[in-house]
């Protein structure tokens, strides 16, 4: 129960102090500055690469709260004073959604801009690549290339799906409270975790969950067999065209 009281104390001050938000998180947003990344006027100066890079750690940074907090709450005894033990469980998810959120005010049109770019560059470069009769040394850059934006653009939407994942982590605990323990506290915070959708947005546009993977991957799929489709279907019209 102590941990609960230690971990509310510094989640209190987010929302009595606008600016703690800046401090609590001061290491990782003092590296993104060195790399111009924030404020958004920096982005110009930045490469793609090191735009991803930012954007995992400050998604690894949240999740780790998350992890954080869902070990301390299975962990606890909630047999005793469970009044106060949901009171201090709810405020705490409270606090940290919040905190998440105005994160992803932040870094919101980052993730848009990374993903964009990426989720492009991934599409030319697969067509291009399957378009090719041969392959000699001159195209190993282009696979090269490729291989690291994909991995990239994965590394970005798995970083930061697991704060929605390990945002609903806790609800078999919520669920598994005995009916005598359950209270009004409880409800609330069952209501919150299950309703509540805490995860990063590429300015709302998208949800970045590990469903929204495999969306991705089919849409990827669905585009180059759409235009190796138009691409033949070209190439049949100028042959047919050649006298």
């Amino acid at each position: 129960m102590a941990n609960f009281f230690r971990f509310n104390e510094t989640h209190i001050k987010f929302k009595q102090e606008p600016e703690y938000f800046h401090r609590s998180m001061k290491y990782i947003l003092k590296f993104c500055q060195l790399f111009g990344v924030f404020p958004m006027s920096g982005i110009s100066n930045n490469n793609p690469d090191m735009l991803s890079k930012n954007i995992n750690i400050v998604s690894i940074g949240l999740a780790e709260r998350y992890k954080f907090l869902n070990k301390i709450t299975m962990k606890t005894k909630i047999w005793n004073d469970h009044d106060t033990y949901w009171c201090q469980v709810r405020m705490n998810y409270t606090n940290l959604s919040k905190l998440v959120k105005h994160t992803n005010d932040i870094i919101s049109p980052l993730i848009f801009l990374s993903f964009s770019h990426n989720f492009f560059y991934v599409c030319i470069s697969l067509f291009e690549g399957i378009s090719l009769d041969r392959y000699d040394i001159l195209s190993l850059y282009p696979i090269y290339s490729f291989i690291n934006v994909l991995m990239r653009m994965i590394a970005v939407m798995f970083s930061t799906s697991i704060i929605n994942n390990q945002s609903k982590l806790v609800l078999p605990k919520v669920y598994s409270c005995p009916s005598n323990k359950f209270t009004i506290e409880t409800e609330r915070l069952l209501n919150q975790i299950a309703n509540d959708n805490i995860a990063f947005t590429g300015m709302k546009f998208f949800f970045l969950t590990r469903s929204f993977i495999v969306a991705v991957g089919s849409t990827i799929v669905s585009y180059e067999i759409i235009l190796l489709k138009f691409s033949s279907l070209s190439i049949d019209s100028n042959t047919t065209e050649k006298p």
